[in-house]
């Protein structure tokens, strides 16, 4: 209800103001492979909450893997940042503390996290499924 509520808010205010948006600088050849249409993708996370079938190049996981372990993460309501590399073989810090998620610092400094974030395959999935072009 309150997703329904923000993404009716968000329609409203792009309808009233539109967004300025850049044109995007698309890739060559998308990082994202996408098994079924657009339609039926929407259709089944409106269903489900979860659409399979959407994948990113294997290199691409990797190179995104290694940037989230050579940097910086951090938890909500956990003060210190860490390293992947810091947590012990039961997920725990050496402060003892055991983070339930482990935040990259800054994940648009990765080159292939930037091109996600504009890839015209994912901008149309999140707009259709919005309803609204997402920030």
């Amino acid at each position: 209800m309150v997703r329904k509520a923000y993404s009716n808010f968000c329609k409203l205010q792009q309808k009233i103001n539109p967004p300025d948006l850049q044109p995007l600088k698309l890739m060559s050849q998308s990082l994202v492979t996408v098994e079924n249409c657009i339609s039926q993708i929407l259709e089944e996370v409106r269903r489900d909450g979860v659409a399979f079938g959407v994948s990113l190049d294997e290199d691409a996981t990797q190179e995104v893997h290694d940037f989230a372990i050579q940097n910086q993460c951090m938890e909500p309501g956990y003060s210190y940042p860490f390293l992947i590399d810091d947590l012990g073989k039961k997920g725990e810090l050496p402060t003892g503390h055991i983070p339930v998620r482990a935040l990259v610092k800054n994940p648009l400094d990765c080159f292939i996290v930037r091109e996600i974030s504009n890839d015209q395959i994912l901008l149309t999935l999140a707009q259709n499924y919005l309803g609204y072009f997402p920030k």
